[in-house]
């Protein structure tokens, strides 16, 4: 009786068809990865930048500096007393917590987006003062993954390594004109640092 099966030949024909259809698919794969997560994270800022815009509207005023991970008022209305980032609140009225209190109206986000696509954490920045060589507004920064452990005293991240924006992520979202740091002038050089803007003053 004969036993019907492949032959080597036909074995190594499939395998490289398989091999080939892998080295087609593959790249279109990963490309498919990395569009979701510029897709993301823009649907993040969008979504920062509309809450922003409605907390502005009520209070008259743009949320005080926070950690990353920390929800700067958007999803309830905090007095800031135990911030660890209270960086810049010499610029706001001294009876900004009142203010807040008084006209806060949210919640304008259901949740702080967290975390990045990479794993790190978005992290609200008031610099009504300017920084990063940017002028005076609010922005979001991409940062790699938060150590809660140094939160008493200023704000850590682990190693800069876990959560980071990859290079070729960050040069994404220069081209796209979404991290306005460049410090080299140059949209196609990745600076290890990613400053998205929400508004000016």
């Amino acid at each position: 009786m004969r036993k019907n099966g492949f032959t080597l030949i036909e074995i190594i024909v499939v395998i490289a068809i398989i091999g080939i259809l892998a080295a087609i698919v593959t790249p279109n794969a990963f490309k498919a990865v990395e569009k979701a997560k510029i897709v993301r994270i823009t649907a993040d800022i969008k979504g920062i930048t509309a809450a922003a815009q409605a907390y502005y509207s009520d209070v008259s005023l743009w949320p005080p500096d926070v950690c990353p991970e920390e929800d700067p008022g958007f999803i309830q209305s905090s007095n800031y007393l135990t911030r660890c980032c209270g960086q810049n609140y010499e610029f706001l009225p001294a009876n900004y917590q009142a203010i807040i209190a008084n006209n806060w109206d949210g919640p304008y986000l259901e949740k702080f987006p967290f975390p990045t696509p990479w794993g790190g954490s978005y992290d609200w920045e008031f610099w009504p003062g300017g920084g990063w060589s940017q002028p005076p507004g609010v922005y979001v920064s991409v940062r790699p993954k938060y150590n809660s452990i140094q939160q008493g005293a200023a704000c850590g991240w682990a190693n800069p390594a876990i959560g980071s924006c990859p290079s070729n992520f960050e040069v994404k979202l220069q081209q796209q004109g979404l991290d306005v740091y460049i410090p080299s002038g140059n949209v196609n050089v990745s600076d290890g640092t990613i400053i998205i803007p929400i508004t000016h003053f």
